[in-house]
């Protein structure tokens, strides 16, 4: 874990905003990926994201984007379309791209969790590699995907 804003190569309110703006269009429209849509519902974090990304207001209080970057020259290639699920009565969004992951957590939060906010922390995880997670989120979305229709 790092203080990104204090690495002058880490422009981390780039970081922030691309993140934040992945998961808003994940929110706003249904992709249609693989022959399926894919959409995530940010409730009403919806308007407020966009309201943030256009910089009318500040980051919603009961929210926390965590970041990941891997310093692995040779990330993982491929990336995860932004999904969710409830971890410890959270709604926690995430996707991946390679050399980064990112996970928005959207509730009320019973734990340090908020400690390690991006958005009001400036810390950022850095790994030597993200392929294990990668690996994982993958894998659990394999074993809950359908077949495209016409591959059956």
């Amino acid at each position: 874990m790092i203080n990104a804003r204090a690495v002058p190569s880490i422009e981390v309110d780039q970081l922030i905003h691309f993140a934040v703006s992945v998961f808003w269009r994940a929110g706003a429209w249904t992709w249609n990926a693989l022959d399926h849509g894919s959409q995530i519902d940010l409730g009403p974090y919806q308007e407020r994201f966009r309201r943030f990304l256009l910089g009318e207001e500040s980051f919603p209080e009961r929210a926390v984007l965590i970041g990941n970057i891997s310093n692995n020259p040779q990330p993982h290639v491929g990336a995860i379309f932004p999904f969710s699920n409830r971890v410890n009565g959270v709604w926690q969004h995430r996707f991946s791209i390679p050399g980064m992951a990112f996970w928005l957590h959207l509730g009320h939060f019973r734990d340090a969790i908020p400690a390690f906010c991006a958005v009001r922390s400036g810390v950022v995880f850095y790994s030597d590699t993200l392929n294990d997670n990668f690996e994982r989120e993958m894998g659990a979305l394999m074993g809950t995907a359908r077949p495209a229709p016409g591959l059956r």
